[in-house]
């Protein structure tokens, strides 16, 4: 009779463990993705937020700056 040990390790994985394995990767690409966004989110609304304060700020040194080259 033929030795079955080896029989097991050689069988391609089943439908439903590499279905399984597909659902994880497409899941923490999802994730990743989604964590990106709401990096990119939070910049964009510091920026819409703080942008116009730092233009004024400027706006208001800019003057003195460059009188101050002058002297």
């Amino acid at each position: 009779m033929a030795n079955l040990t080896n029989y097991h390790k050689s069988k391609k994985p089943s439908f439903f463990s590499s279905l399984g394995h597909k659902v994880k990767t497409a899941m923490e690409i999802g994730a990743t993705a989604k964590g990106l966004f709401d990096i990119g989110r939070s910049i964009y609304q510091g920026a819409a937020t703080y942008g116009p304060m730092i233009a004024n700020g400027l706006r208001t040194i800019g003057p003195m700056v460059a009188t101050a080259s002058l002297l």
